[in-house]
């Protein structure tokens, strides 16, 4: 085999260009859905004196649990701590605590 051949080999392998295919055209189902136009119902807003989180909220105290976790051979640690509640004040002066444990 000649080096001339396997050059021409390798370079059809290569350099072989790229032939795009043509998209199919697809035509809409024949499923018949209807357009509308969307209804909301809502409430008349909000309020002052409502039931919800006033922003913005203030850290009041946290309590925390130590977690270490050791890898496979024992030789190194990774201690974190890992929030357990979290008790904030908002806005309007209402507790708000977040309770992760």
């Amino acid at each position: 085999m000649s080096n001339i051949s396997l050059n021409d080999d390798v370079n059809r392998i290569v350099k072989r260009p790229r032939i795009s295919k043509a998209k199919k055209i697809t035509r809409a189902r024949d499923i018949n859905i209807p357009s509308a136009t969307g209804v909301g119902e809502g409430s008349s807003g909000a309020t002052a004196s409502g039931a919800g989180i006033a922003s913005p909220l203030v850290e009041v105290s946290r309590t925390v649990t130590p977690v270490t976790i050791w890898d496979v051979t024992n030789m190194v640690t990774i201690t974190f701590d890992v929030a357990d509640k979290i008790t904030m004040t908002d806005a309007n002066g209402r507790e708000v605590v977040f309770d992760y444990a």
